[in-house]
């Protein structure tokens, strides 16, 4: 299996309060089912003074699964979404169903995932993006004093 990967987008998400669910990194995409996120940066969680944080999140901090977003990692941590919108915040779960007698999928997928440092996601084959990065709490702001992504898109080949 070879995989050549070609930049999507780099961004610098500017510093600062950060309180949208979502943050729109790439425009919509095609002709990749297989997407490459590195990232690298700091914020602080919970208010100030904050506990700093990076990709990876937290840990060591005991955190109700309920108050995350991807139950399976830390706080804080950085997380995405494919498609959808910037606004709904939860996870497959706090998106509309499909219209009844539907056949095609929506050209988005619902569910949160974790990014880290670095991540290799499986796009399905009805989505087209955008991707959307958040952090890994359901609720609250947090401090962001740097981040760099990177998103690369390869093929199966």
């Amino acid at each position: 299996m070879t995989m050549t990967w070609t930049s999507i987008a780099t961004k610098d998400v500017p510093a600062g309060v950060i309180d949208a669910p979502w943050i729109a990194i790439t425009d919509p995409f095609e002709d990749f089912d297989h997407l490459l996120i590195e990232a690298e940066g700091e914020w602080a969680l919970f208010g100030p003074p904050g506990l700093a944080c990076g990709p990876d999140g937290i840990a060591g901090v005991p955190v109700d699964a309920a108050s995350l977003v991807v139950s399976a990692c830390r706080p804080g941590a950085l997380i995405g979404k494919l498609g959808g919108s910037s606004a709904a915040r939860n996870t497959a779960a706090a998106e509309a169903p499909p219209a009844e007698g539907a056949t095609t999928p929506p050209p988005y997928s619902p569910a949160s995932f974790a990014i880290g440092t670095r991540a290799i996601i499986p796009v399905p084959d009805t989505c087209y993006g955008p991707l959307f990065i958040g952090f890994n709490l359901a609720a609250g702001a947090i401090e962001l004093k740097a981040l760099k992504l990177s998103v690369k898109g390869a093929k199966l080949a």
